[in-house]
């Protein structure tokens, strides 16, 4: 049975509506050399509709490892790419775009928390280190309200209590603004910060207790100063590793990461979902008969939650996946070109998502950028 419909209701049709939506652009590429080992450790999406990653070359002289930059076009033509080697052994965690164009990459070097500003063109401007006197970490960046940054990591401060999960503020140009440490007894960490709402933080990790070998996920708000505000633990029986954090449009939080407390002595990928406070809303595993982890999550349009990390299946495989805003999965796809690991995810400015982390090829391993459109399919 056909409904009718009046011509006055036609004419009342938002001519938007009766446009198909632009096509998004989905691609896969590498990038390496053919005498070195890359990995793509982080992806952000450019002001330009592309994307630029940041992580490690290996294999160099003196089997150092460098610090690795490649920019890539709406299409995946990588415009260029930058290695940055020090006297000793480097390497990039996180990327994002800053207001003036360029880039700010956050890693370690040297056994310092590090962080590079470049240019648009990958050129470096200046790089500053932070920690105390033992080894230091720097594993999440982004830029702050005002232009300065914010950098969480880890640092062996007082060796005598652990490692303890370390954040720095800096100025526009680098210069620390204050530091501080988060933690107890134990080892702690943090491997994703979010400036909030307010002008505060979040950072998410993990953290162990004295002499036991689980571990749980943990969660740090702070004010503005560092401050911290209030703490949550997330966990089972068993282990979970924290591996990141977005604040959602709701001003809740996503956390991600890996859990053996389900799957029956085996590593599944994990994603909590909280209110402002911390509190959780729901929980979600990912993973299939192997080891399988989470690596970072990302918000989508529709509020759902899209996930990147790996899939063993033998070998591991790249493993996108995405749940609604209730964290109901949707859709979970495993990329099949060969045997790699993703690391990190990104909402691209048409509506798909951008991927980056590595894939053996015949020359090595390589740096692997995947777009995808919003359902995740090529």
């Amino acid at each position: 049975m056909f409904a009718l419909i009046s011509a006055a209701a036609l004419t009342l049709t938002p001519i938007a509506c009766l446009v198909p939506p632009a096509e998004i652009e989905t691609w896969d590429v590498t990038s390496g050399r053919t005498d070195a080992d890359e990995y793509g450790y982080a992806v952000c999406a450019t002001a330009d509709g592309g994307c630029v990653v940041a992580g490690e070359v290996y294999g160099d002289i003196d089997d150092r490892s460098g610090i690795y930059l490649a920019r890539f076009d709406a299409k995946g033509t990588e415009l260029w790419t930058q290695e940055y080697d020090g006297e000793w052994e480097q390497v990039a965690q996180s990327v994002a775009q800053t207001a003036n164009g360029g880039f700010v990459v956050a890693g370690c070097s040297s056994g310092y928390m590090y962080l590079l500003k470049t240019d648009g063109a990958g050129t470096s401007e200046w790089s500053r280190t932070y920690g105390g006197p033992e080894e230091n970490w720097g594993y999440s960046v982004r830029q702050t309200v005002g232009g300065g940054y914010v950098i969480a990591g880890a640092s062996y401060w007082d060796p005598m209590w652990g490692k303890d999960a370390y954040l720095v503020r800096t100025d526009a140009s680098g210069k620390r603004l204050w530091q501080r440490v988060y933690g107890g007894r134990g080892d702690d960490e943090a491997r994703g910060v979010v400036q909030t709402d307010d002008g505060g933080f979040a950072l998410l990790g993990t953290t162990w207790e004295p002499d036991q070998a689980e571990g749980d996920f943990l969660l740090v708000r702070t004010d503005a100063s560092g401050d911290t505000l209030w703490t949550r633990t997330y966990g089972d029986a068993d282990y979970e590793i924290g591996t990141g954090i977005i604040e959602t449009r709701d001003h809740g939080f996503a956390l991600c990461g890996l859990t053996c407390s389900f799957g029956a002595g085996r590593w599944d990928g994990w994603l909590v979902r909280t209110d402002s406070l911390g509190d959780t809303l729901w929980t979600q595993t990912f993973g299939g008969r192997g080891d399988d982890g989470v690596t970072s999550v990302c918000e989508a349009p529709d509020r759902g939650l899209v996930v990147c990390g790996y899939y063993e299946d033998e070998v591991d495989y790249v493993m996108l996946a995405k749940t609604d805003e209730r964290g109901d999965t949707l859709w979970s796809r495993i990329v099949s070109l060969g045997e790699g690991v993703g690391y990190s995810v990104a909402l691209a400015r048409d509506g798909g998502f951008i991927a980056a982390g590595y894939v053996e090829t015949d020359t090595g391993l390589d740096v692997l950028v995947l777009k995808r459109d919003a359902d995740g399919r090529r």
